[in-house]
């Protein structure tokens, strides 16, 4: 049972790892609702049509 527990704990922080490192390491800027990398030029993401955090 600990070791299950270990397991799970290490893919739960493997996949925060993940997000952390395209949050911080991304090339451009996130799309607010699709999050996809949008270049730093523009101001309404191509495929949904929102607008990109700043």
């Amino acid at each position: 049972m600990i070791f299950t527990i270990a397991v799970m704990l290490l893919l739960v922080g493997l996949i925060a790892s993940i997000f952390l490192w395209q949050k911080f390491y991304n090339p451009g800027q996130l799309c607010a609702k699709c999050y996809r990398v949008l270049p730093l030029d523009v101001r309404d993401c191509p495929w949904c049509n929102e607008p990109v955090d700043e």
